[in-house]
This record gives C-alpha cells, structure tokens and sequence, in this order.
C-alpha cells in the first residue's frame, strides 16, 4: 500500500506542477543578428570609444552592414563569434585615454 501511495502522490505533483504558471519576461530580439544568415561576416564600430571609466561590456557596436546596435554580449548571444579586434587611434581628453574598437564577427549559428 505504501507504494501506491507514493506512486499517487508522485502523479499528483507531476499533474499540479505542469499546470502551475510561469510569468515569463518577453527577451528582446535583435532581428538583423538572429536572421542573418551563417557564416556572414561583418565588421563592427564602436558607437563610442573605449576608456577606463566605462566597462567593456557597455560599450554598444554600430554593425552598419546589418543596421543594427548591439554589445558584444546580444551579438555573442546572436550566434556570431569574434574573429578579430582593431583598436584605433588613441586620445587623451582631459586624462581619460580612450580608443576606438572595430571588430570583425562571424555568424555561425
């Protein structure tokens, strides 16, 4: 009898919890990065330049191939891959230095 009371209340959770409710939160989609197609490669400018007062992870890329803005993290997150970094000329205003990055990804999925 024990085991078909567990059996029952095994049953019993399996059935309440697949008609439970899950507030799901709607992710953004970025359309040019998800629908371009594989293997498209595409170069990418940083909207502004790189300094020491802003995380890398801020820093948004221009990919005016695909006309569309991005971090790295959304483009990563995309299907694209990093093939190559180009850091530009650098400037110092008012003892910030900052760069200029140009990047060169991939899509592989």
């Amino acid at each position: 009898m024990p085991r078909f009371a567990l059996l029952f209340i095994s049953v019993a959770a399996a059935v309440l919890s697949g008609c439970a409710t899950v507030e799901e939160q709607p992710v953004p989609v970025n359309k040019p990065l998800v629908e371009a197609p594989s293997r498209t490669l595409v170069t990418c400018v940083s909207a502004k330049p790189l300094s020491a007062q802003d995380p890398f992870e801020s820093l948004i890329f221009t990919c005016e191939q695909l006309e569309t803005t991005a971090p790295l993290s959304e483009i990563t997150d995309a299907g694209w891959r990093l093939e190559s970094v180009s850091v530009g000329k650098e400037s110092n205003l008012n003892g910030v230095i900052s760069m200029p990055l140009t990047i060169t990804i991939r899509k592989l999925f």
